[in-house]
């Protein structure tokens, strides 16, 4: 069947973060390390963060509709064959590359699993919440035939009605990308693209939301193990050396925000990487 094992994470994304050093008779492999640290496995990119129809919606004509793994793949495709390479080479991207930047690390921000489960949660209790309400009164079901549908399909919904805004979002903001200037790298994980506000750790607990529109906030992508993209409001632009310290840091971030797993080319993880509070995470 066309298309029904689904990449959450892209395979030609996570291609970068390949062993350098695995044996040369060997599928290419990364590693893949639990968020709570633990024993590694190593495993292809191809095999990596598949489901199965995650993506499918099935029309009531028994069609599969294929729109949003499709529009995915177009994403992916524009990035690895043209954004990437131009990223890594350090020169500057035009207009139509930046948009093409700015969407595939708005699909990876929306696209897992863990946004899933938190939209289709979310409205699995207003659509408890609509039913409970219409039999109480005895209506017919009504405004419940909606919420059961954004029940199940919130997810997918969320992709259609976010995609073209958190891109726009992320277009409008400041752009910078840091470099590694030792071996060091960047991991990253089953949730690539972070929103992260640093300072929201202050904020009451009511409050702690964070939003695209937020003056701090970070909008943080590993594009390659010796690459990171970072969007902000604030002044920042243009190719930046790190040291290791910072590339630690920044590592921090990408696993506190990992679902389970976060990836890297190493078996080797550091200590720092599972610290808290760094970052104001």
């Amino acid at each position: 069947m066309e298309k029904k094992n689904q990449h959450i994470v892209p395979h030609c994304y996570l291609k970068a973060w390949c062993d350098p050093n695995a044996p040369c008779e060997h599928e290419p492999y990364v590693w893949v390390h639990p968020k709570a640290g633990g024993t590694p496995k190593n495993k292809s990119p191809r095999n990596l963060f598949v489901a199965t129809e995650f993506y499918t919606v099935q029309r009531n004509d028994g069609i599969r509709d294929l729109t949003i793994e499709n529009a995915f793949s177009d994403i992916e495709n524009q990035f690895c064959k043209t954004v990437r390479p131009k990223l890594e080479k350090q020169d500057t991207l035009d207009l139509d590359e930046r948009r093409d930047l700015c969407l595939f690390a708005a699909a990876l921000f929306l696209r897992t699993r863990s946004q899933k489960t938190n939209w289709e949660d979310g409205w699995s209790k207003v659509d408890l919440m609509v039913r409970l309400f219409e039999k109480q009164h005895g209506l017919q079901p009504g405004l419940s035939l909606q919420t059961a549908q954004a029940a199940e399909h919130g997810h997918k919904m969320f992709i259609v009605a976010g995609l073209e805004e958190a891109a726009n979002y992320i277009y409008r903001m400041e752009h910078a990308f840091f470099i590694p200037d030792d071996n060091s790298f960047f991991i990253t994980s089953d949730q690539p693209c972070v929103l992260f506000n640093p300072k929201m750790k202050d904020w009451p607990p009511l409050y702690r939301s964070v939003g695209f529109g937020q003056k701090h906030v970070e909008v943080t992508l590993p594009i390659t193990p010796k690459l990171l993209f970072c969007a902000t409001w604030q002044k920042m632009s243009g190719y930046t050396k790190c040291p290791a310290e910072n590339i630690d840091l920044l590592n921090q971030t990408t696993r506190w925000h990992c679902a389970r797993y976060f990836v890297s080319p190493s078996r080797e993880s550091k200590p720092i990487w599972f610290e808290n509070g760094k970052r104001g995470s």
